[in-house]
């Protein structure tokens, strides 16, 4: 295993049923290779195939890969319209 993410259905904060990343991590030999690119975007996919039109993220370490992402900032959550 190279990879793993968690995610759940409920956000604590919003008080309501949407997906929420809570880890996407990449063992450091594999680092910088898109392979967390491509889980992320395989994620936002399913989520959209469910029927969501939004993801959040939570625990996030490194910014500047959220961001590349398209994620936007709220405190220490990340969130994206989906779609």
């Amino acid at each position: 295993m190279v990879a793993k993410a968690v995610i759940s259905y409920f956000n604590f904060e919003e008080a309501d049923c949407a997906p929420t990343i809570e880890l996407v991590e990449v063992i450091k030999g594999q680092r910088r290779k898109g392979i967390g690119r491509k889980m992320l975007e395989e994620i936002e996919g399913d989520m959209l195939d469910l029927g969501f039109n939004r993801i959040w993220a939570t625990n996030i370490k490194s910014f500047g890969f959220w961001e590349e992402m398209g994620y936007e900032f709220d405190l220490e959550e990340a969130s994206k319209f989906l779609g």
